[in-house]
């Protein structure tokens, strides 16, 4: 019995041991009074580290949000939601943030990009101008980075429509427009990088030309602007060279960025030879149907004997006249497949040196004679033939065809211009010179001189006697050419024409010449009478 109390005592005092042990906390030393900081747990559940973006913590351990499959009822045959939907925001791809925005605290903002958004932290006007804009007198180039304003014109392409000088110098620009439009075409680009204003060009061929004066506007960058001349040459246009160029010279000034410029550019531009003809300007017919030309003056007055045409038959013989008298020359027709006319036109004093011309040449000549002898005149164009007319008194027109001076006579000439004339009416082109000099087309000769002939009247003799008329004209020639005379015989009766008569004879240079002829059997108790002219 007295051992069991220490038995006791000796298992309590374990105990409290083993007690006081599990509850004592650890120690860094003997000394059992120390303190020791708290330790901080790891892992993302205590924040240490946190999770990045799109992630979710999970048993302390960052990974991506579970999204469990969706379960089906298979009695009802509805999905079951999600017993953990996904978080929303940017951080959760949820929705996920575009191209040019970032996601800052699970929010997308915009990030700095150059040319989006308007001028932002980072960017200037180095690195992105197109955003935060230059300084004046500088412009946002390629790269995004400011450089010196400076608009630089160039002149890339001249394109030249193809005339005369002579058509240059004596008709109207506008007119030359308003056929061909402007004759000489400039491109001018603008390749620099800032807008070039107040643009003057000063252009001028050399010799040919003074300087004009353009204010022609402005050019943005990149961008190309036409410019059109039409030059008015002066009087060497006349002349005929041996240069088959010329020289163009345009001077630039314009105000090009933050300063004033001024350029440059000249080229060579080929000159048609003084007989070269666009048909496309027709107008330019009246320059060579020049009523003025000696050669023709000397020719129409020879022709009609300068007759006062006051009536259409005193009209009818003058062209009649004019046209016996071409004959009488030996002016030749110069055969053509197809068209009679071409892209050249010879001036009347060329024709008749030369003795020969197209129906273009020819019906130019006839209608500088007619309108010389103080007629109205025009030259018509048909699709496939030149013709030459004169207006009667009510304005209507006589056609002639010039190609009928090829062994026919002037009632051919008259028939053949009424047919071709009515082929195609509304292709038909009618100048009328007179009109044309009225609107400034000028009058110029060619410089070639081609004198007419010049015939005088020795006698004349037209008799009536019983039963017989005897005609006896006789003529000389002491001009420089051939012509014609022709001697109408008429003889009325009463106020009728009875019989009439047309002779004609060719007198050539220092020749004479007689028209003789005798008409008979005449009736003697008519009481005829008889008439003789030059016709």
């Amino acid at each position: 019995m007295g051992r069991h109390p220490s038995i006791f005592a000796v298992l309590f005092l374990c105990v409290l041991l083993l007690y006081g042990c599990l509850m004592k906390p650890l120690s860094g030393g003997n000394d059992a009074n120390a303190t020791v900081a708290p330790q901080p747990s790891s892992g993302c559940a205590y924040q240490n580290p946190a999770c990045g973006q799109g992630q979710q913590c999970i048993n302390n351990t960052c990974a991506a949000p579970a999204v469990p499959p969706a379960t089906t009822n298979a009695t009802t045959n509805i999905s079951s939601p999600s017993p953990n939907p996904p978080a929303s925001g940017c951080a959760y791809g949820n929705p996920a943030c575009g191209a040019d925005y970032g996601c800052v605290n699970n929010s997308c903002v915009e990030k700095a990009v150059c040319g989006k958004f308007g001028c932002q932290a980072g960017e200037d006007s180095t690195n992105c101008c197109a955003d935060c804009g230059c300084p004046a007198g500088y412009t946002c180039g390629p790269g995004n980075a400011c450089s010196a304003s400076v608009g630089e014109i160039i002149i890339g392409n001249v394109s030249v429509v193809p005339l005369s000088p002579v058509v240059l110098y004596a008709v109207p620009p506008k007119t030359i427009e308003k056929g061909v439009g402007p004759v000489i075409r400039v491109i001018m680009r603008n390749t620099g990088n800032a807008q070039t204003s107040l643009i003057r060009a000063k252009p001028e061929i050399q010799g040919y030309t003074g300087v004009n004066v353009y204010d022609i506007g402005a050019i943005a960058p990149g961008d190309s602007l036409v410019f059109n001349y039409t030059p008015s040459f002066n009087e060497k246009a006349l002349v005929p060279s041996e240069n088959s160029t010329a020289r163009l010279k345009i001077a630039l000034q314009y105000s090009g960025g933050s300063t004033n410029r001024t350029g440059s550019f000249a080229t060579d531009v080929i000159l048609q030879p003084l007989g070269y003809f666009n048909w496309n300007v027709p107008e330019a017919a009246a320059v060579w149907a020049d009523s003025d030309d000696p050669s023709v003056k000397d020719l129409a007055l020879d022709a009609t004997l300068g007759a006062d045409l006051k009536t259409d038959d005193q009209k009818e013989r003058a062209a009649r006249q004019i046209f016996g008298h071409l004959q009488a020359r030996s002016i030749q027709v110069e055969k053509s497949q197809g068209a009679c006319y071409s892209g050249t036109l010879a001036f009347p004093a060329d024709v008749l040196k030369a003795r020969s011309g197209d129906c273009a040449g020819l019906s130019v000549l006839f209608a500088a004679c007619m309108e010389a002898a103080g007629m109205k005149s025009a030259v018509i164009k048909t699709p496939d033939a030149v013709l030459a007319a004169y207006a009667r008194l009510d304005g209507s027109l006589v056609p002639v065809d010039l190609r009928a001076l090829d062994g026919s006579d002037f009632a051919a000439a008259v028939a053949m211009g009424a047919s071709e004339f009515s082929k195609s009416p509304s292709d038909n082109v009618i100048v009328y010179p007179e009109d044309q000099w009225g609107l400034g087309v000028k009058k110029v000769m060619s410089g070639t001189d081609a004198p007419s002939s010049r015939i005088t009247t020795i006698s004349q003799n037209c008799r009536l006697l019983p039963g017989t008329l005897t005609v006896n004209y006789w003529f000389s020639n002491d001009g420089f050419d051939a012509g014609r005379r022709c001697v109408n015989a008429t003889i009325y009766e009463g106020t009728g024409i009875y019989l009439s008569r047309r002779s004609c004879v060719d007198i050539y240079l220092n020749d004479k010449k007689n028209i003789t002829f005798s008409i008979t059997g005449l009736p003697t108790d008519l009481g005829l009478d008889a008439k003789c002219w030059l016709d």
